[in-house]
């Protein structure tokens, strides 16, 4: 889920900071208004987003992160486990949000 960032959370121990392939690159200038996207459950999707060189540099970092598991219930309860990365970047964040056409796109009315 995207969200507009209002500022930085406190800092929690164990988070992994985001040193990613596009940490310190000019994000692509692309017209995302004209883009199709699918909104489903808060979820939006943007095709070609990024590039697929950009996309597979994220993805060849991402594969070498460890994966944060969902903590087990107590007994008699359900369990759901859900595998999930966990990256805490207040300023990449803010980049995606500010540098690309995100938050325009997505405060449309």
């Amino acid at each position: 889920m995207l969200s507009r960032p209002t500022g930085p959370p406190p800092r929690q121990s164990g988070r992994p900071r985001h040193s990613g392939p596009s940490s310190n690159r000019p994000w692509p200038v692309i017209d995302l208004a004209r883009s199709p996207r699918g909104v489903f459950w808060q979820s939006v999707l943007i095709p070609n987003f990024w590039p697929r060189s950009l996309c597979n540099s994220h993805v060849a970092h991402m594969s070498g992160l460890r994966l944060a598991t969902t903590p087990a219930k107590p007994n008699g309860d359900a369990v759901r486990v859900n595998n999930r990365f966990q990256v805490y970047e207040p300023r990449f964040a803010s980049r995606l949000w500010l540098e690309t056409s995100l938050h325009e796109v997505l405060t449309q009315d």
